[in-house]
């Protein structure tokens, strides 16, 4: 199982910890600056080069399991979840664009 971890120092007197902030798999923007975590229900976003947050992706009614750059367009991020779909999120505006329920 892939481990997600941030790395960050201690600059100015302020102290920013890291460590494991995820067990499930992430998602890293074809760039390099952003990774994404599953969270709960949620995709979380942060900068790889500070740690802070960015934005949250919500519309999963489960825990989401995977998330992983659309092979076809570096803009979107497709997510499976608990709740037996699969959505495409628009990562420059952090709208989802479909949802596609499991078969069956």
């Amino acid at each position: 199982m892939k481990q997600s971890t941030i790395e960050h120092k201690t600059e100015g007197g302020q102290c920013v910890a890291g460590g494991l902030i995820s067990s499930k798999n992430s998602a890293f923007s074809e760039d390099g600056k952003v990774v994404y975590l599953c969270s709960g229900n949620v995709i979380r976003s942060y900068s790889v080069s500070s740690g802070q947050p960015l934005f949250t992706l919500e519309g999963h009614t489960a825990e989401v399991t995977s998330v992983v750059i659309s092979s076809n367009n570096s803009k979107q991020l497709v997510s499976s979840s608990l709740d037996g779909t699969l959505r495409v999120w628009d990562i420059e505006d952090g709208t989802c664009v479909k949802t596609i329920p499991a078969p069956g």
